[in-house]
């Protein structure tokens, strides 16, 4: 039925463009310089035409919904950043992005880790690195006509194995994503983030190395319990680069369907009558970690038995949030044990 009004749809479109191509070859100077933008089937034509129809005769979110319609039917293209594969999956382009100095970006991150280490180390605090493998890693089955490349494929295990190597914890996410995944998603199909499935898992891996560390310090633990909410629609933050407008609902991916779980302290931690009340563990990182939707705060305190204080921030990488926390005074004043940093393998290369 869907693919039928898609169809549908689809012929419109096709009627309106005709139209529109005829009043904008009489309106539109775009159209006297469309020559040598390109063959028209691999997308590239009407890429360029559309910016120079833009530029020159901007009609609102209409005309850029009808053109996103057009590509994405026609060469299941969406804007830059964006990468469709099969069966509406979505992925970002950052996950595939090549930077001529990413080697020297790679050291320079992984230098900065270590000074970090340093710190904490200084101040009697352990740290565990939450190393969040990228979504085309752990779907290639779902790329289409995409490849994860050659360049990526080695950078998420020679991380990792730098950060083992230098004794830090590590434990190895894509492989319990991987393990995970044969009992449902771990990544939303039109999210760059993990489900709360996969945040679940994770969570799990994390614990496994962490609660050596809480044990040995004698850190308080408590009980959770995990709380299900209703479940509710997820409009993944890809669609941003998919913007179909009033064509979205028959074209367009659904929205994935998201169970939230909320963890609810049920049993207290064990501390004495005149000891004070202690946060055990720090949680810095990105989206990932500060993302109610994917609940990876609660699955946390779940798996470990022990609060979490979550310090992530939404839109500014992985080494910026943990910048603000090193130089802020919340590291006195809520001194934890255990800091968990969540870094997103898509930002290994970047700019630190």
């Amino acid at each position: 039925m869907r693919q039928t009004s898609a169809n549908r749809i689809l012929g419109l479109l096709l009627l309106l463009s005709l139209a529109a191509g005829l009043l904008l070859s009489m309106l539109n100077p775009a159209t006297g310089r469309v020559a040598g933008h390109g063959a028209v089937h691999s997308g590239e034509w009407m890429e360029r035409y559309q910016a120079e129809y833009e530029d020159q005769l901007p009609l609102g979110d209409l005309a850029l919904n009808v053109w996103t319609a057009l590509r994405y039917v026609l060469f299941r293209e969406g804007q830059s950043g964006l990468l469709i594969g099969d069966n509406h999956w979505l992925f970002s382009e950052e996950e595939f992005s090549y930077h001529p100095d990413g080697p020297q970006r790679i050291e320079a991150n992984l230098a900065f880790v270590l000074q970090t280490r340093q710190r904490l180390q200084r101040r009697g605090i352990d740290l565990v690195i939450a190393l969040v493998p990228a979504k085309a890693r752990i779907y290639p089955h779902r790329l289409g006509r995409y490849r994860f490349p050659d360049y990526a494929e080695v950078r998420y295990e020679q991380f990792r194995a730098a950060l083992v190597e230098h004794q830090i914890a590590a434990p190895d996410l894509a492989a319990a994503l991987t393990v995970a995944m044969a009992r449902g998603e771990v990544f939303l199909r039109s999210d760059t983030h993990w489900t709360p499935h996969g945040a679940h898992a994770a969570a799990a891996a994390l614990a496994v190395a962490a609660d050596p560390l809480l044990e040995q310090r004698g850190s308080p633990r408590a009980r959770f319990r995990l709380d299900a909410q209703p479940p509710l629609e997820h409009s993944g933050d890809l669609l941003n680069f998919l913007p179909l407008g009033p064509f979205a609902d028959r074209l367009g991916p659904e929205p994935d369907r998201v169970r939230r779980f909320r963890a609810q302290q049920v049993e207290a931690a064990d501390i004495g009558l005149f000891d004070d009340v202690s946060i055990p563990v720090t949680l810095i990182g990105t989206s990932y970690s500060a993302g109610e939707v994917w609940s990876f705060e609660a699955f946390l305190k779940s798996e470990l038995r022990a609060d979490v204080l979550n310090l992530a921030q939404q839109g500014r990488g992985p080494f910026a949030p943990m910048r603000d926390y090193l130089d802020s005074p919340t590291m006195e004043d809520v001194p934890p044990d255990l800091v968990i940093w969540e870094i997103p393998e898509r930002y290994l290369a970047s700019a630190n």
